[in-house]
């Protein structure tokens, strides 16, 4: 099927670098220059999409981005506007009852900056406590350094008032007993027991990232850094053509 592409605006990014029409059959260029020369290539089955003074140009190629970092937050509450305790409980709650996040899953959150709450300082486990007493939640600080984690989270991860802290971390505590503040080795490598997330819940949210880029004109992408698990992943989707 044919397909004309009209504008006043198009950027070839070839030594010709103007034109103001374009044709396309089953989606492949064949062929661009003026208005004239390209609609007498039309047929009675041909669409003629009219962009006026829009611009149209080749789609960007990503050099460096992070495309399944994308899509893992996509798959976390958004605390970047939390502005309170409050509100960080608000964007949870919400979260968890849109997602219908159930016992044994953990409800993740990302981007509070205590240096911007209300409160000026972190939330502690008895915060998270309010969001669920049964599921375990754990949420990053915007620095990706530190966190916090409820009371049953630091159960699973088994974290108690006899637990030291680890070399390069710490372990936040009131009275001797963990509050539910991790940072860095104490908070990073504990992390990685929490993101207990389905492949196919992962593959869903690359696909999500996806149409994300492809709106900001990205069609082809680089993951900047892409581990064991995420290059499987996308391993996966390319051999079942998961598009």
């Amino acid at each position: 099927m044919k397909t004309i592409f009209l504008s006043n605006n198009i950027i070839t990014m070839e030594d010709n670098i103007h034109c103001n029409a374009i044709l396309t059959e089953n989606g492949i260029i064949k062929k661009v220059g003026t208005k004239e020369d390209i609609l007498k290539l039309k047929d009675e089955n041909t669409q003629i999409k009219d962009y006026e003074d829009k611009c149209i140009m080749p789609s960007f190629i990503d050099a460096h981005s992070h495309i399944t970092a994308l899509a893992k937050s996509l798959l976390i509450a958004n605390l970047s506007n939390a502005k309170n305790f409050d509100d960080i409980i608000n964007f949870l709650n919400e979260y968890k009852e849109n997602n219908k996040i159930k016992e044994g899953e953990f409800l993740i959150g990302f981007g509070y900056d205590h240096n911007f709450l209300k409160e000026k300082k972190h939330p502690t486990r008895d915060i998270l406590d309010k969001v669920s007493k049964e599921i375990p939640i754990l949420i990053t600080h915007s620095s990706g350094h530190m966190g916090i984690v409820n009371t049953k989270a630091l159960e699973i991860l088994n974290i108690n008032k006899d637990t030291k802290d680890p070399i390069g971390g710490k372990i936040g505590r009131e009275n001797g007993i963990p509050n539910g503040y991790l940072e860095e080795s104490a908070f990073i490598d504990n992390t990685k027991k929490c993101m207990n997330i389905s492949i196919k819940k992962l593959m869903e949210a690359i696909k999500k990232a996806e149409r994300i880029y492809l709106q900001y004109g990205i069609t082809t992408a680089q993951d900047g850094l892409t581990k064991y698990e995420e290059f499987n992943i996308l391993k996966e989707m390319s051999k079942k053509k998961y598009a």
